[in-house]
């Protein structure tokens, strides 16, 4: 499905919104790199379309007004997919990084407490947006009878993969 959508300029672009394309590229090319490393075989094709993706995200991201941005939890997502590359060995520097980490630390303080509180809270419902940096061992106790994070299978994927 990726390498179907990925555009001509290596982006993942979306029709509604220049964030979303920035969201879907940082994502996509995150799942490419992760794949370039396990599968040997796909490897120059993966290699070139991640150079795409960079490119395109390099372009995107000069761009980007996030300040003007009206779009709920993208402090959290989109830091926390830049972490995700830079752990692949891809960083990117923007005008509206700082800004958006200033923010992105803030809103971290703010919710870290929230999150391993015995209150329920709609947070848990979206856990995959605090990977790497959140110690998922300190939420298990809003895990539901039936196993799941709020019956979010995305939210329960991401606590099945990062507790122990």
């Amino acid at each position: 499905y990726l390498k179907e959508t990925q555009a001509e300029d290596g982006s993942w672009a979306a029709e509604t919104s220049d964030t979303d394309g920035i969201v879907n590229t940082l994502a996509a090319l995150l799942a490419l790199k992760k794949q370039e490393r396990r599968l040997a075989e796909a490897r120059a094709d993966m290699k070139s379309r991640c150079l795409a993706a960079e490119a395109s995200l390099r372009r995107m991201l000069s761009d980007w007004d996030f300040e003007a941005t009206d779009r709920v939890g993208l402090e959290l997502l989109v830091p926390n997919l830049l972490k995700l590359l830079e752990s692949e060995g891809i960083a990117f520097e923007f005008p509206s990084r700082k800004p958006l980490m200033v923010l992105n630390t803030a809103k971290l303080e703010r919710l870290g407490p929230v999150l391993t509180s015995p209150m329920q809270t709609t947070l848990i419902h979206t856990l995959e947006a605090f990977v790497g940096t959140l110690d998922f061992d300190k939420v298990k106790q809003h895990k539901m009878p039936n196993g799941s994070m709020l019956a979010s299978p995305s939210s329960t994927a991401a606590y099945l993969m990062n507790a122990t």
